[in-house]
């Protein structure tokens, strides 16, 4: 027989770690927006004009990254708030997860936008 009380254990301390893994993934996608968008997005342009000089192009994914602009802070809040939202209700341990995961994947896109290796490898620089 399976002790509830350790079970309950187990779960909450998951869902404390899982929130709080969300919460600075969270808040480093904040902090990336708050880059992109501080100073009249001036470090927006000035990506965009890097790899325009160094590629002849800007990504695709690049551009529309950068073009949600201050909508990341949104999905960052998001990201807390499903987390949080867990601690409050019984769900499988695939949402938990799942929102871990699409925060890193997130995350990673907003860093890819700023360096898109595929493109950095597939076109040769013009400098």
């Amino acid at each position: 027989m399976v002790n509830r009380h350790h079970h309950n254990q187990d779960v909450c301390f998951m869902k404390t770690f899982l929130f709080c893994l969300t919460a600075f993934l969270s808040s480093l996608q904040a902090g990336l927006c708050y880059l992109w968008t501080s100073k009249d997005g001036k470090t927006i342009e000035q990506f965009r004009n890097m790899l325009d000089f160094a590629y002849g192009d800007v990504p695709l994914w690049t551009t529309i990254a950068f073009s949600f602009g201050v909508g990341w802070y949104g999905v960052a809040f998001l990201w807390i708030a499903l987390a949080g939202s867990t601690f409050h209700r019984r769900v499988p341990d695939k949402v938990i997860n799942s929102i871990v995961t699409l925060s890193v994947f997130v995350l990673l896109g907003m860093f890819y936008a700023m360096y898109p290796i595929h493109f950095m490898l597939t076109h040769s620089m013009n400098i």
